[in-house]
């Protein structure tokens, strides 16, 4: 039996017994909304990052930019959307690249990654929450940065070995 201990705009947790081994065990899921994120480069070669306050860490992270997928949006308008949203950049060109999981232990949660070419100028709207400076990096000083650990978003992480990786060398 599945029970909800927690519920609100954002988040709900559920709660279940699981029998693991001939032993019973409660176990917690959370359910969120799936994220896009995108990977925008800019006509100099440069990628359009962020450097957003994120409350739940208490400090500033530099990241791809990225949101809620909205109820009843195609991930491909979400990601058009939320960049525009967040770095003022509309997406000529927008392709799908891959999806992952955040948390399989405790969650369905998908992040959909996004490749954000040929951009141009667009009006930046951020949410009550959002406080971002965008700027541009180079692949290679992004690279460094996961290097010396002063990167710790796990999809801009991902991200950027991505397109090192597949899009960049293609």
């Amino acid at each position: 039996m599945e029970k909800t201990v927690y519920k609100d705009k954002f988040l709900t947790i559920k709660e279940r017994q699981v029998v693991v081994r001939g032993k019973s065990i409660t176990m917690h899921s959370y359910l969120q909304e799936d994220v896009v994120v995108i990977i925008p480069l800019l006509k100099n070669g440069n990628l359009l990052m962020e450097r957003q306050f994120r409350h739940g860490v208490d400090a500033y992270v530099l990241e791809f930019p990225a949101g809620l997928i909205e109820k009843g949006e195609r991930r491909s308008f979400s990601a058009k959307r939320e960049l525009e949203e967040e770095t003022g950049y509309k997406a000529r060109r927008i392709k799908y690249l891959f999806s992952e999981f955040s948390s399989v232990a405790t969650s369905k949660r998908m992040f959909h990654y996004f490749f954000a070419s040929n951009l141009e100028r667009g009006k930046k709207k951020f949410d009550d929450t959002e406080i971002i400076e965008t700027l541009e990096l180079s692949p290679s000083r992004l690279m460094k940065m996961i290097a010396q650990n002063k990167i710790k978003d796990h999809k801009t992480i991902t991200g950027i070995l991505y397109y090192n990786n597949f899009i960049k060398k293609g």
